[in-house]
Order: C-alpha cells, then sequence, then structure tokens
C-alpha cells in the first residue's frame, strides 16, 4: 500500500515537473519570437510604423529602470548606418529604450544590430531618443560575417511557421537588407492599392498641386501613426477648380519618407475625399496611401523616389517612371491624354 502510495506521489510529481518545464518553454518561445507583446502583425506593418532605421553598434553604456511592474533599459547606441530617417545620425549616439529580459540583449558578444524605431517626445536631455517599434519586433542581429539574424531561439520548431523578419531578413546583409527595404517603401504596396497608372488615375478623384503650410497635428489609426497636414492647393488638374487658393488637410500615414525632409513643401497630390470629414477644412487621403504623391523640386520638376540612389537593376516604380523630370503643364498634359482614352 505504502509502495502504491509513493509511486502515485511520484507520478504527480513528475507531472507537475513536466508541466513546469512545459509553461517554461512557452514563455522561452514567446520571448524568442517576440511576440508576446503587441505589435505590427506583418512586415508591411511594421515598416509603415518606423520612423528610422537604422544600424547601430552597443556602446555598453546602459541603465535599467522600473515602469510598473516591467522593467525598461535605456542603451546608448552609435549610428553606423542609416537606412531610413535623418542622415545626419550616422556616428552619433542615440538613446534605445527597450524591454529589459529581451533575448537580443543576452548576449554579450553580441554589439552589432539594425533596428526599427519609432521617436520618442519629451525626452529631458538633448540626445534623440528611440523605442523599437512593437517592442520587440523590430531587432535584427548582425553577425561576424555582416549577415543578419533574428531568431535567437535556434533551432526553429519543426514545422513552426517563421515570423516575418526572420523570413525577411535573416541571412541578408545591411545593404540587401536596405534595397529590399527601399523597394517595399518606394513601390507603395504597403497600401495594397493600385498595381498601374492607369488604376491609379481610375481611382484618383482629385489631382491637386499644393504647398505644405507646416500646420500639422497627430492621429493615429490602430497601431499605425498618422498626420494631419494642412496644404494649399496652388493648382487642380482634376476635381474641383474652385478649390484653387482654398486650403485642405492631407490625412496621411507619419512615416512615409516623402515627409522626411522639412525644405519639401511642394506635392502633386492624387487624393480622394472621405465621406465623413468633422474637421473645419476639406479632408483628402493619398490614392494608395504612398503611390499618389509626386514631389516638386527647386526647379518645379517632379520626382517621386525620395530614396536615392535607386539600385542598379531595380525596377522604375510607375509613378517614378511616369512623371519623373516633367513640368506640372507636363503632367497635365500626360494625365489629360489619359484620362481621354476612357
Amino acid at each position: 500500500m505504502k509502495n502504491r502510495t509513493r509511486v502515485r506521489l511520484a507520478a504527480v510529481i513528475v507531472l507537475g515537473l513536466l508541466s513546469l518545464c512545459l509553461g517554461c518553454s512557452q514563455i522561452s518561445t514567446s520571448s524568442s519570437t517576440g511576440l508576446s507583446m503587441s505589435g505590427p502583425d506583418t512586415l508591411m506593418g511594421l515598416l509603415v510604423e518606423s520612423e528610422a532605421i537604422v544600424a547601430v553598434n552597443l556602446t555598453g553604456v546602459e541603465e535599467i529602470e522600473k515602469e510598473g511592474h516591467k522593467k525598461v533599459k535605456r542603451m546608448d547606441v552609435q549610428v553606423t548606418n542609416v537606412i531610413r530617417g535623418d542622415k545626419n545620425l550616422i556616428d552619433r549616439i542615440i538613446t534605445i529604450r527597450t524591454l529589459h529580459p529581451l533575448l537580443a540583449w543576452r548576449d554579450p558578444e553580441q554589439r552589432r544590430y539594425l533596428l526599427f524605431l519609432e521617436h520618442l517626445e519629451g525626452e529631458s536631455n538633448e540626445r534623440a531618443h528611440y523605442q523599437i517599434v512593437g517592442l520587440t519586433s523590430g531587432i535584427m542581429m548582425i553577425d561576424p560575417q555582416g549577415h543578419l539574424f533574428w531568431t535567437k531561439g535556434e533551432p526553429l520548431i519543426p514545422g513552426s511557421k517563421k515570423f516575418y523578419m526572420d523570413e525577411a531578413f535573416t541571412g541578408l546583409t545591411i545593404e540587401e537588407a536596405r534595397e529590399k527595404i527601399h523597394g517595399i517603401s518606394s513601390s507603395g504596396l504597403s497600401g495594397g492599392g493600385p498595381e498601374t497608372l492607369d488604376e491609379l488615375l481610375a481611382e484618383s478623384e482629385t489631382i491637386m498641386a499644393v504647398n505644405l503650410t507646416g500646420v500639422e497635428e497627430d492621429a493615429n489609426q490602430g497601431y499605425i501613426k498618422l498626420k494631419l497636414k494642412e496644404a494649399e492647393v496652388t493648382d487642380v488638374i482634376r476635381g474641383d477648380t474652385g478649390m484653387l487658393g482654398q486650403k485642405i488637410v492631407i490625412n496621411t500615414v507619419a512615416s512615409l519618407s516623402a515627409w522626411q525632409n522639412p525644405e519639401q513643401r511642394r506635392y502633386l497630390f492624387f487624393m480622394n475625399r472621405p465621406e465623413q470629414n468633422g474637421g473645419v477644412l476639406p479632408e483628402y487621403k493619398i490614392t494608395g496611401e504612398v503611390m499618389g504623391i509626386l514631389m516638386v523640386d527647386a526647379q518645379g520638376l517632379l520626382f517621386y523616389t525620395t530614396v536615392e540612389p535607386l539600385y542598379p537593376n531595380s525596377k522604375k516604380f510607375y509613378m517614378d517612371e511616369a512623371f519623373t523630370g516633367l513640368t506640372l503643364e507636363e503632367a497635365r498634359d500626360k494625365i489629360n491624354e489619359i484620362l481621354d482614352r476612357k
């Protein structure tokens, strides 16, 4: 009888320990995949959310503090490459706010990273402060051979689906990652919008040249940061010509590279007006989020791609191919010629 009791007790203990181990395994997997924290569900979503994408070296300067039940780490890092954001950050020290217990920070030999960041406002010192997009999602490590990798929890569980960052970037160099990111951003595929110029024109109720006034407000749509940008209409190629000289509001994604240059004020927008608008000024949205944006340079010529240089053998996006180098009048003639064929 006593032997049976001992066997049962031992079985209960073993089962308890097995359950505990499984629980630990799940926690470890969650930490290593970054999926324990809420964030963008897709690569497109992460790129839209990322205001800056930079390669950095850890300096070793960091401090840990408690925020509620979480331990937060602030790390000083030196920027070595800028894929998106302020090019003047190269060689500068910036501060990253991140969770302390992440596996990505545990290897003391790991010093090089590619980080997808959003700017933190209202920090006390003069140094630029950022936090990781999705807290865990936007971290790629760089190995001694200069190749990116995401998952620290190796090997991947057999049959499990790779996390989108792992699938997109593991094994690439920084330059290959730069080309991939710029290809996605400049093609405008994050908005899932029109795939041809004809489709974009068909979906654009309004085509206007504008000057940004510099007045803008922050807004949010889920995890996506938006900007409400005030603009003055200087020309109307399609739509209500009575809007000439009037002010409008552009509802747009905040992190687009088209908005990164504060000196860039003149644009040609392909737009639609939302049905409901509670603001004082008429509000418009860019067709395809990023596709319907052309910039006007100091010589009055249009250009689309803000990421230079274009990579060798890379295919130009149809807006770039159709309009870059044209004046507004030449663009008007081209647009009207296409519309007249319909």
